[in-house]
């Protein structure tokens, strides 16, 4: 698998607080592997999201880059992440749609479609709502679907 290495600046002084190396979930040479993607929730908190094509990882840091949690899901791809109001991570990719709450308990699981074979995705949360747009590619055509979830 591969890595992904955080490192924590101070802006004031132009130094590092803390750097931090993260191994992603084993993926094989062949493997098709997503963003590394990451968010910053007004807790101070940093997720860190990796994957390939057959799993996920998330991970959570807290402000001194100590390892909180750690959650790997065999969903897929993520192609992007979004954080609603109450710091609840949604994810979303290779057509599902996963929430989890800030401790890393997945809370909420929905799919698009059925059986795809790649996906580009995009999520976002406006108050209650989360919208999720994604071209879905299956049976060698190409789909685009909009899902809207209400968080509940």
């Amino acid at each position: 698998g591969s890595k992904a290495w955080l490192k924590k600046i101070n802006t004031f002084q132009g130094a590092a607080e803390w750097q931090k190396m993260i191994q992603s979930p084993s993926s094989g040479s062949n493997s098709l592997e997503g963003p590394v993607l990451m968010e910053a929730p007004e807790t101070g908190n940093i997720v860190l999201v990796q994957s390939y094509e057959r799993g996920r990882q998330l991970t959570m840091l807290d402000d001194r880059g100590r390892t909180q949690w750690q959650a790997q899901q065999d969903s897929g791809v993520v192609r992007d992440v979004a954080i609603n109001a109450d710091d609840e991570l949604i994810v979303t990719g290779n057509g599902a749609t996963e929430q989890f709450s800030i401790q890393g308990e997945r809370l909420a699981w929905a799919s698009l479609s059925g059986s795809v074979q790649s996906t580009s995705g995009q999520v976002d949360v406006f108050g209650k709502s989360i919208y999720v747009g994604a071209s879905i590619y299956r049976d060698g055509k190409i789909q685009a679907v909009v899902a809207h979830y209400t968080d509940q």
